[in-house]
């Protein structure tokens, strides 16, 4: 009987979603590692079966991003970065090439990075990201920094998967 209530207050809760009113869920993620931390994501959707799974897909693919930072890695960059992908922040705009080889070569270490208010909408095969960060590192000489930001992603689908075209500092 409880297997059935459960049952019937989940296709209740998943129902209400099928109108094509947009709502506001927020997603449990589950997607914590001992550097990188995204608790939750307020999903706007008017089709919540569809867009949740994608959510957690997309989040996926961006706890990649703070984890190749932290290692410097071409390798991981090369996973969760678009082919046509942009970066516009601290004074500067780089190109996917300049980018990663901007990172793989900072002489900084990042060891921990946090996500508030995460927010995603999708439109069609392309999701927009915004969200606030606390990232702590260490810098080019040992000194341990801490800095808040406030970014805005465009993710796009490329060969059947989420990735970074866009990445901009909204500070």
């Amino acid at each position: 009987m409880k297997d059935l209530l459960t049952a019937f207050l989940l296709l209740s809760i998943l129902s209400s979603f099928a109108q094509s009113e947009y709502k506001q869920v927020n997603l449990k993620t589950n997607l914590n590692t001992p550097t990188t931390r995204i608790d939750s994501v307020t999903l706007i959707t008017n089709n919540f079966l569809k867009d949740s799974a994608e959510a957690l897909a997309l989040i996926h693919a961006k706890v990649i991003l703070p984890l190749a930072m932290q290692q410097h890695s071409a390798a991981l960059f090369d996973s969760c970065l678009s082919i046509e992908f942009l970066y516009q922040g601290e004074g500067t705009l780089l190109n996917r090439q300049e980018y990663i080889h901007d990172r793989i070569n900072g002489k900084w270490t990042i060891t921990d990075v946090q996500y508030e208010n995460v927010v995603l909408q999708f439109y069609d095969n392309m999701g927009v990201l915004t969200y606030g960060n606390v990232v702590k590192e260490t810098d080019e000489f040992g000194k341990p920094q801490t800095y808040f930001w406030f970014w805005a992603d465009v993710w796009i689908k490329e060969k059947g998967r989420w990735k970074l075209k866009e990445l901009r500092a909204i500070n």
